[in-house]
């Protein structure tokens, strides 16, 4: 069950109808389709994953920092399914997060319960390196406080 979000002030209140428009406005780009195929189709053949994965993971790259909710991600992960696989979502977000940690980034892929997920901004500015062809051993290798 989702919660109603209940604004403090109104300040708080004009963040929020802000972060609204600027979710509507990314959803009607779509992340601009060309550019995102293209994206795409380079992380699928540098990371070896598959089409889904590297839509998400694209859509992720191109919000870096910031929280997309679960539902415009499925929206662009399958764009020609009127609904989602049930669980399709954390499912190709939880092979992702192992493809990532293998290649030395655990933790890229980051859960807002209840909201949607983000991709931290260190990994995102790695994936730049990717799409523009550095190798991937060239992964700065993050630790995992335990």
């Amino acid at each position: 069950m989702t919660t109603r979000y209940q604004p403090r002030n109104l300040a708080e209140a004009l963040d929020y109808i802000a972060e609204l428009q600027d979710e509507l406005a990314f959803l009607n780009r779509q992340i601009s389709i060309e550019i995102a195929e293209e994206a795409v189709q380079t992380l699928r053949t540098r990371l070896h994953i598959q089409p889904q994965e590297a839509r998400l993971l694209a859509v992720l790259h191109s919000r870096r920092g910031r929280i997309v909710s679960f539902g415009a991600l499925e929206d662009i992960v399958w764009p020609d399914h009127d609904i989602a696989p049930v669980d399709g979502l954390k499912a190709r977000a939880c092979t992702l997060r192992r493809r990532l940690d293998e290649l030395g980034w655990p933790a890229a892929i980051q859960t807002a319960v209840g909201t949607g997920y983000r991709l931290d901004n260190e990994a995102a500015a790695w994936l730049d390196g990717v799409l523009q062809g550095q190798p991937l051993s060239g992964a700065r290798r993050r630790q995992v406080a335990t």
